[in-house]
């Protein structure tokens, strides 16, 4: 028989996420899928909201901080390594990196 939890006991594990514009990281760009940064992080992303309703759609990917810096053998993009390695002194377990199209 599964244990009960309070509500507190169940919301007791936090998770810290910041959202970054991949704009700011890599500089202005025309193409998303052109960029060898976008590339990386749709292939290591934990979660993904793309082509939704918003608009003409915005570009969301969920990165594990603390997953993605364990990628020794995959090479992290030299744009995107400061902002893990940033996140993680500061203890952010997820990054939203987001763009929007317009």
């Amino acid at each position: 028989m599964p244990v009960k939890k309070s509500m507190k006991e169940l919301l007791s594990n936090k998770l810290i996420t910041a959202s970054v514009s991949m704009a700011d990281v890599i500089g202005p760009y025309d193409t998303p899928e052109a960029m060898n940064e976008w590339n990386w992080v749709e292939e290591h992303k934990f979660y993904a909201n793309v082509n939704n309703s918003v608009s003409q759609g915005i570009w969301g990917y969920m990165i594990n901080v603390e997953l993605a810096l364990d990628l020794v053998h995959h090479h992290i993009p030299e744009k995107i390594l400061p902002v893990l390695k940033a996140a993680h002194k500061e203890g952010i377990t997820f990054i939203l990196f987001y763009h929007a199209k317009t």
